[in-house]
């Protein structure tokens, strides 16, 4: 059978530019077969003349058994649901579902807007997260040391904060055409007209723009995957979201609310696989998708009485970060620790590389002569009484700082270390 595709992803304030595409296939002789994932409308060849209307729908109480015999009486079939639209489909030249703009607006309100405050409220956070970070750049300089910490801390978080700026722009546009489509349902409900339909070039760029919001959504699900393997996904989240699910599932619902119970099933494996995959997986299976820290197991000092401690390696797609301690059980003065990055980011590394320089007072110091990557501070050269001398050391995309006590490492060390950073830059 023929097939004819059209995206679908038009955002809740286009239900209009949904409505008017569905109809222009419809009057080309097509039938609306169904809508892949609320993404991609599939249309067949019409037996008889169809026309099509998109009404409002209540995502958590639904739209009552009564309405659904009201329009059924009207000519028009319950086709699907998209999020919070309903497609009807009638015999052509049904009479509209709704004609009364005013009690429309009023829909509009009433099951839609307050629910879209709340993504209102998640742009409105990550612009204020944003501000703060502007605000502590102009001022202090941003804790790259910080940032980078959180982005190894889980692989999730780390895909989520790199792409936060997109988001919240992307959110801040879908807030302004939400406004302005307020404003024109608002102004034409008030002088009995119909709704304005949005072009079709605005309304192809505002459906573009929420399948890229789409294709971000999704591609979250690799990183949350592989945290959930490692055992990074909180527990206590992922317990509360099974037992919830669970609740959903058990409770008898009406067959108009099978769309809440295939949430709440896919919310249930989710949270599941977060509780059980990191006790029947093997160790290292997501270390191939993980920057290698090259110093993960680092030990500079020689010696029988030398003894070494490494903390707890954190890893995830675009960092690793690990450290380590040395000393001599004999002589307090042989101790030193190390830091090392590991990014996938040449921006990231180089914002690391500054803030360790600026803190060390090496931000103006030329690098050691053959080491276009080695930079020394010596104790007495500080910008404070420090009692370490700090050696930072950069190649590649790994950044790695060396503090330890005055004139412990010489050149012999250093061309040892700088062979090992190479080893996973």
């Amino acid at each position: 059978m023929k097939r004819r595709f059209s995206l679908f992803t038009y955002p809740i304030m286009d239900i209009k530019a949904a409505e008017a595409m569905l109809n222009r296939r419809a009057a080309a002789g097509w039938r609306l077969e169904r809508v892949w994932l609320g993404l991609l409308a599939a249309f067949v060849p019409a037996e008889a003349p169809v026309c099509y209307c998109i009404d409002w729908s209540d995502p958590v109480r639904g739209d009552g058994w009564s309405y659904g015999a009201l329009l059924a009486q009207a000519g028009w079939r319950r086709h699907s649901r998209v999020t919070y639209r309903v497609i009807y489909e009638a015999p052509a030249d049904t009479t509209p579902i709704q004609t009364d703009s005013e009690l429309e607006y009023q829909r509009f309100r009433g099951k839609v807007l307050r629910r879209m405050l709340i993504g209102g409220g998640v742009v409105a956070a990550c612009l204020l997260f944003l501000l703060i970070v502007g605000l502590a750049a102009g001022i202090e300089g941003p804790r790259w040391t910080d940032v980078a910490g959180v982005m190894a801390h889980t692989s999730f978080g780390a895909v989520l904060l790199l792409l936060l700026p997109l988001l919240t722009a992307g959110g801040l546009a879908w807030l302004l055409r939400m406004g302005l489509r307020l404003w024109q349902w608002r102004r034409c409900a008030r002088a009995g007209e119909p709704f304005p339909v949005p072009g079709p070039v605005s309304a192809g760029v505002a459906a573009s723009c929420c399948l890229l919001g789409w294709l971000w959504a999704f591609s979250l699900l690799f990183p949350l995957a592989l945290d959930a393997v490692d055992g990074s996904v909180n527990r206590g989240w992922a317990l509360g979201t099974f037992i919830g699910a669970l609740i959903v599932l058990l409770r008898r619902e009406e067959p108009e609310l099978a769309h809440r119970r295939r949430y709440a099933a896919v919310m249930m494996a989710v949270a599941a696989a977060a509780i059980v995959l990191p006790h029947v997986t093997p160790d290292g299976l997501t270390a191939p998708f993980y920057p290698r820290s090259p110093m993960a197991e680092a030990q500079v000092l020689e010696g029988e009485d030398t003894w070494c401690v490494h903390f707890p390696e954190e890893a995830s797609l675009l960092v690793s970060y690990s450290r380590w301690e040395e000393g001599d059980e004999l002589d307090d003065s042989r101790f030193l620790s190390g830091t090392c990055w590991n990014t996938r980011s040449t921006a990231l590394a180089d914002r690391l590389l500054a803030e360790y320089r600026a803190e060390a007072g090496a931000a103006s110091r030329p690098p050691l002569a053959g080491y276009a990557g080695v930079w020394y501070v010596p104790a007495a050269e500080r910008p404070e009484d420090a009692r370490y001398d700090t050696w930072l050391f950069r190649r590649g995309n790994a950044v790695l700082r060396v503090e330890c006590n005055q004139g412990l490492l010489d050149e012999s060390h250093l061309e040892a270390v700088w062979n090992q950073l190479g080893s996973g830059a």
